[in-house]
């Protein structure tokens, strides 16, 4: 580069020769895996476990990083000539997920490749690097969130961070900056909790930003505005809450996101706080060592919940031996896991079938939450969708925290008495099988060893009194099934999760419920006790209207009721909900 001429958008054919030696010779900026601080791991390859790219990307990434970090002919040579071909055949590649993360690749080497290709072919590289960034604000954002981030605002920050003494590079930064905010703002609610139909890229966009987090430093002006900083702040500890014992995403493959060790640690560094170390060191596997010399600390609460992202995240606690179970809601689809320290139970759709009098009704067009309560005891939340023909399906997941069960109940409400059939379904993992009990309608679920009992309350206890229902294990999913001819019906199950109640004796019983001393029909109101061992919990739901009823010496008007009894005989709340 003369010194005192001017600078043009791309360097010159006439100035080629002095272009590579500038390249050569500079001394900022650093490589950009350098200035991020990814050590060990390739900053690229963060999140790409959970990214549904084909093994040809995967495998560019790969060379990519090992050439960065240690390069030679071979692998300069063998770099150069994949880089032609990227060249000759990109104006034929329509897959943007792909081409995101071929553009950053490129853009991450070329300065390096700058004395192995030919002035033409390096510029025309740099061209259609540039073509890419200006054209990928043209993205949908909400159909191609991670295409849309890493080509409107990662690609233009990457380029604009190599090439400085560019003007046509470092004048990417402003659009970056608001493609980067456009994603942080419109993907995430307030509290950092992503939409449910994004659940599979929390690690993807997580790495994204955490990269350009880095690349951008502490410029003026900075790259996010404060209340999108802080949503990005929030975020990481949703990332951490979103992960399981052995450091993989939920609904992702066991042991996946081995290469996001760095991922955390740059982003801990760069957007983190006292509190979020703290809750990585519960949660992370690698860190293990770190919470042991902390010692226990109260941390912020476990769970969250996010009503505009139809996202809900029930967890015991921080550690990684607590219960977790996630809740995402995307139109009529319901997708949940539960993990029980490092073992997941179930993961997938949880479906319901229910028939009227033989007819299929059609499944809901979406599900609505009607309540969500957090506190120490519990998690809660109720969710409802309308069926059609006047019917309504509502849903409660109750998680206890210190009692380490999990309630999950249906309650089918219609406009007159029928004959209703009800399935529902939970898909269970390839390494949890159910074994039904003998004489009694519970089941266990077993893995290497007992994971948890499933109590289907609305069932008899015993098998040898009437019933028109079942819980099976068919076709690798939990099925409970019940029929009954009524107006109203509520099914729930009881999960208990706790190892150290295995084996111990447990029953349930259906109890009376009266109003005004007139003994009430299961389609009014329902009540059940269950008992494992010497700990015994009890439950209430009005179906109907709600009025002061009595039950088991309880007297009460509220619609639902979860509670446990003390040494003494007498209840504690668990929760309490009343009707609108």
């Amino acid at each position: 580069m003369g010194k005192g001429r001017k600078r043009s958008n791309l360097p010159s054919l006439e100035d080629w020769d002095q272009w590579v030696v500038h390249l050569r010779n500079r001394k900022t900026p650093r490589d950009p895996w350098r200035i991020i601080g990814a050590k060990r791991s390739w900053p690229l390859q963060w999140g790409i476990e959970c990214t549904p790219v084909d093994g040809d990307v995967k495998d560019l990434l790969e060379k990519a990083g090992r050439w960065c970090t240690q390069p030679g002919k071979s692998r300069t040579a063998c770099l150069t000539q994949r880089l032609e071909a990227w060249l000759d055949e990109l104006p034929s590649r329509t897959d943007p997920l792909s081409l995101g993360l071929e553009a950053l690749s490129w853009t991450y080497v070329l300065p390096g490749l700058a004395g192995s290709l030919s002035a033409v072919r390096w510029r025309q590289a740099l061209e259609l690097l540039l073509d890419l960034a200006s054209t990928g604000p043209q993205l949908d954002l909400r159909d191609h969130p991670l295409p849309h981030q890493w080509l409107a605002g990662e690609l233009p920050l990457t380029l604009a961070y190599q090439f400085p003494e560019l003007p046509r590079c470092r004048e990417l930064r402003r659009p970056a900056r608001k493609a980067l905010c456009q994603g942080v703002t419109e993907l995430l609610d307030s509290n950092g909790l992503p939409a449910a139909e994004h659940l599979g890229i929390v690690r993807p966009l997580l790495a994204c930003w955490t990269r350009c987090r880095a690349l951008h430093g502490d410029g003026t002006p900075p790259m996010l505005p404060p209340s999108a900083a802080v949503c990005f702040e929030w975020f990481l500890r949703r990332a951490l809450q979103l992960t399981r014992k052995d450091g993989s995403p939920f609904f992702s493959a066991p042991a996946s996101g081995s290469a996001d060790r760095g991922l955390f640690r740059v982003a801990l560094t760069l957007v983190g706080d006292d509190e979020d170390a703290m809750i990585a060191d519960q949660i992370l596997p690698h860190r293990r060592k770190r919470a042991k010399k902390r010692g226990r600390t109260i941390l912020a609460e476990p769970s969250a919940n996010s009503e505009w992202g139809r996202l809900a995240l029930f967890r015991s606690d921080w550690s990684r031996d607590g219960i977790q179970l996630v809740v995402a809601r995307s139109g009529a689809s319901m997708q949940t896991e539960m993990a029980a320290g490092a073992h997941t139970i179930w993961s997938g759709t949880w479906q319901q079938e229910i028939q009227i009098n033989g007819r299929r009704l059609d499944p809901p067009e979406q599900w609505d939450e009607v309540c969500w309560h957090t506190d120490d005891d519990v998690d809660f939340q109720e969710l409802q969708a309308t069926l059609g023909g006047g019917w309504v399906l509502q849903r409660q997941i109750l998680l206890a925290r210190d009692d380490q069960f999990l309630y999950l109940a249906d309650a089918i409400l219609g406009p007159g008495e029928e004959q209703i059939e009800y399935h529902t379904q939970l898909p269970l993992t390839e390494d949890i099988r159910f074994e039904a009990a003998a004489e009694t309608h519970e089941g266990h679920l077993i893995g290497d060893r007992w994971r948890g009992n499933v109590l289907p309350l609305a069932l008899p206890e015993w098998r040898a009194s009437p019933s028109s229902g079942s819980l099976e294990w068919i076709d690798g999913r939990l099925r409970l099934r019940h029929a009954v001819r009524a107006q109203r019906v509520y099914v729930p199950m009881f999960i208990d999760l706790k190892t150290s109640r295995f084996g111990r004796p447990l029953t349930w019983r259906h109890l009376t419920v009266a109003e005004r001393l007139q003994v009430q029909p299961p389609s009014q109101a329902v009540a059940f006790r269950v008992q494992v061992a010497d700990e015994q919990w009890l439950f209430y739901r009005s179906l109907g209207p709600t009025a002061n009823r009595t039950f088991l010496g309880e007297n009460l008007s509220n619609e639902f009721l979860a509670a446990r009894f003390d040494l003494d005989g007498d209840t504690d709340d668990l929760i309490r909900i009343d009707a609108e």
